[in-house]
């Protein structure tokens, strides 16, 4: 922290909202208009932000289902100048073909078996958004699922142990995701 504060660069605070309270607070003073910090720990020399001293934040959603997650407090919210929200290529019926092509590059899993997961996975998103369900797979889940495919297991097999496990521990939950899966894989 205090190398960055000395020589600027970027900070990348990730997980942020799963941070302990004393550290989001430790951060005030850095992130505000006064930037710099206190260090109380060491004859409570001052050291100042950088001029080009940039702290980046990422979080995941503040729900049950990313365990340890909780929204960040509106002062440490208002100390960032710019929120990004990031939303998924493919949603409900659309579909992104270069989304296709990630999983494509990243799993040896044929080009249909790529877009019924794909199809899957926007869908699973399109409930998630509405509130039906409590997580949307990211890329990555849906790669991971694409990869035991390339691997010769069963998509619906795969699915179990990766798309429908990952989305929730609740029986119900799990049920749902199974007849989405099995909507696309008839």
């Amino acid at each position: 922290m205090t190398l960055w504060l000395r020589n600027g660069g970027i900070l990348y605070l990730d997980e942020a909202n799963m941070m302990k309270q004393d550290v989001a607070t430790r951060l005030n003073s850095i992130l505000d208009a006064r930037g710099h910090l206190v260090i109380t720990e060491k004859d409570n020399e001052i050291v100042p932000r950088h001029k080009f001293g940039y702290c980046v934040v990422s979080m995941n959603p503040a729900t049950a289902e990313y365990s340890g997650t909780k929204k960040l407090n509106v002062a440490f919210r208002r100390r960032m100048a710019v929120w990004i929200n990031f939303n998924y290529q493919s949603i409900g019926e659309k579909i992104s073909p270069r989304e296709a092509e990630l999983i494509l590059k990243r799993s040896k899993t044929d080009e249909d078996t790529a877009y019924k997961i794909l199809r899957v996975g926007a869908e699973m998103r399109r409930q998630y958004i509405a509130g039906d369900l409590p997580y949307g797979p990211s890329p990555g889940d849906l790669i991971h699922w694409a990869v035991l495919c390339g691997d010769g297991v069963d998509p619906k097999r795969a699915s179990e142990e990766t798309i429908i496990a990952l989305t929730s521990d609740n029986n119900e939950i799990q049920e749902d995701v199974r007849r989405i899966v099995d909507n696309v894989f008839k």
